[in-house]
């Protein structure tokens, strides 16, 4: 009797150990595991726990050690704000589940999840110079949480979703998340949102919740497969920043607004934009390009300033539901700044268009402006407005304050008599070994000529058609050519360029554009590297298509250019020290480092 009692409490150890050792693993162990004190494993090593860990304490891995957990990783909550590191190395989990209060802090390893990561209330996830892969899904509730990124990497096979209210997600010095299917920062008011010099990519769409700041700066970008929504209220500043949709629609909710400023740069390569009811869209001294039609519903603001350019190559409608429901009272204001439309423009009942400081309204196609029982207004105090079909406005509510006032002729405002080569579009279809090139332009001044060349590797290119221009005009002006390649462009690159030349001579490249459009850009050098201050540098792995901007270390834009009349840069300006020389082909970009002695 007496050994059945002994051999019955072994057995019963035995089962405790395999079910919950409570320290520090040295070796494989079969069960789960809590680690209730500091933990370090050896520089090394590769053990694998068959079960759940529980870490109640910081885990620290040496130098090519990797720990591999089957179940799930976890904590035992006590009550109180937690914080547990887990340091160096390699840990591979099933899943992960931090539990209320509790932040995990991951410094210098990489965790990789092979199924989801779920957050609780109060926690939050900071990271420093890590790497965290997620199977599935990344969700959380971190209710006045936190989720810091510092040069550190998440990347996720499906969702990334943040739904804790006053959630604070910021990512800093080169960091990146990548949601494989959608990425939503939603949760109410008190959110901010802040990418500083960093990059979100989305799969499909792209949310930015209600009352919730998003900060997008410092060369920071976005990239979205799908649709874009800064829903009601919420507020954004772009600054010196990138958003690109590679394809869906993006929607200003109601009194949602956006201010892209200092070079910022918004791209619908596919689809059209809807700034919603009582919203505001500002683009000061940046670009926003929409391959598509943008709608600006009722009491909707749009501003273009500073030399800022809103590019549409459909309709414009101004007083229009997303819908198609007429709305009326949507309000432009183009002080500085320019917009051209490719389509037609309907500026519905009680709506206005007010263009001053010097700016510039282009339509292609016809205007409408009001309808027979209510006015609307287009005034150009000091602009121009032009259009090239026709224009139906019942109640003449066209006109200019200063220069051409009558706007039968397809122009009204100060400009008209001498405005500039303006390039509208510039596209290329191909269909088998042809491709149909076309263009069009919102004015022309003392235009002789446009020259096509074409190049198969970006850098050298070779004249393949001149083509009249209209001399001066101040209506749209629709151009095309036929260039027989002789071979299909599935496996060879191939560009177009287009410059233009006055009557006196003078010369302007206007711009190029990659009929495969990759979107990708190979590592680039310089040469001289280090070079002298004054030197012309020059730049490989570039194509003609690509741009180029300048970074002083301390993060502050010294310039920006592109590579449409060669790869050479001078450094005349620049003074002795270390810069950093961004390259962009669409919506990916590469970095090297340039010293100027």
């Amino acid at each position: 009797m007496t050994l059945n009692v002994r051999a019955l409490c072994a057995l019963f150890f035995i089962t405790l150990c395999l079910t919950s050792y409570a320290q520090c693993p040295t070796g494989n162990v079969t069960g789960d595991v809590t680690i209730n004190s500091n933990c370090n494993i050896t520089s090394g090593a590769n053990y694998t726990i068959t079960g759940n860990l529980t870490l109640n304490a910081n885990l620290t891995l040496g130098a090519g050690a990797k720990l591999t957990v089957t179940g799930t990783l976890n904590n035992s909550y006590v009550g109180s704000a937690t914080t547990r590191t887990i340091s160096g190395g390699t840990v591979d989990v099933g899943t992960v589940n931090t539990g209320n209060n509790y932040t995990l802090n991951l410094s210098g390893t990489t965790l990789n999840v092979t199924n989801g990561y779920t957050g609780g209330y109060h926690g939050g996830l900071t990271m420093t110079n890590a790497v965290l892969d997620i199977g599935t899904s990344f969700s959380e509730g971190f209710q006045q949480g936190t989720i810091t990124l510092n040069n550190s990497d998440i990347s996720t096979g499906t969702t990334f979703a943040t739904s804790g209210g006053g959630t604070q997600l910021s990512l800093t010095n080169g960091s990146s998340i990548d949601a494989g299917t959608s990425f939503s920062f939603t949760g109410g008011s008190g959110r901010t949102l802040t990418v500083n010099n960093s990059s979100i990519n989305s799969g499909t769409n792209f949310t930015i919740g209600e009352q919730s700041g998003s900060n997008i700066t410092n060369g920071s970008s976005l990239v979205v497969g799908g649709n874009f929504l800064n829903d009601n209220g919420a507020d954004m500043i772009l600054d010196n920043s990138t958003i690109t949709l590679t394809s869906g629609n993006f929607m200003n909710d109601f009194q949602a607004t956006i201010l892209a400023q200092n070079g910022s740069d918004i791209t619908l390569s596919n689809g059209n934009m809807n700034t919603e009811d009582q919203s505001s869209l500002i683009i000061d001294a940046s670009d926003v390009y929409i391959n598509g039609d943008m709608n600006n519903d009722f009491h909707a603001q749009l501003t273009v300033r500073n030399n800022g350019t809103l590019t549409v190559t459909g309709d414009f409608n101004n007083g229009l539901q997303p819908n198609g429901d007429p709305a009326d009272q949507g309000y432009v204001d183009v002080d500085g700044g320019s917009v051209s439309i490719g389509g037609n423009l309907n500026n519905s009942a009680g709506s206005s268009i007010d263009i001053d400081g010097g700016g510039s309204f282009a339509v292609a196609g016809n205007v409408t402006n009001g309808n027979e029982s209510t006015p609307a207004s287009i005034t150009v105090p000091d602009g121009t407005f032009s259009y090239g079909g026709t224009m139906s406005d019942p109640h003449s509510g066209v006109s200019a304050s200063s220069g051409d006032s009558e706007c039968a002729d397809g122009c009204c405002g100060s400009g008209c008599a001498a405005l500039p080569v303006s390039l509208i579009t510039f596209d290329a279809l191909q269909e088998d070994d042809q491709v149909l090139l076309s263009w069009s332009t919102a004015t022309e001044k003392d235009n002789d000529y446009f020259t096509l060349e074409r190049s198969t590797d970006g850098r050298t290119f070779q004249p393949i058609a001149q083509i009249s221009g209209n001399g001066t005009s101040k209506v749209i002006q629709h151009y095309s050519f036929i260039d027989y390649l002789g071979f299909t462009s599935s496996s060879t690159s191939v560009y177009y360029r287009l410059s233009q030349t006055d009557y006196d001579g003078t010369f302007e490249w206007l711009r190029v554009i990659d009929l495969g459009q990759s979107a990708q850009v190979n590592r680039i050098q310089a040469f001289p590297n280090p070079a002298w201050q004054g030197d012309e540098i020059q730049i490989e792995g570039v194509t003609a298509d690509m741009s180029w901007e300048i970074y002083a270390l301390s993060g502050g834009l010294m310039a920006r250019g592109s590579f449409i009349s060669g790869n050479r840069i001078n450094m005349q300006h620049y003074k002795p020290g270390t810069y950093l020389l961004k390259s962009f082909s669409g919506s990916a970009s590469t970095t090297a480092k340039i010293i100027i002695r």
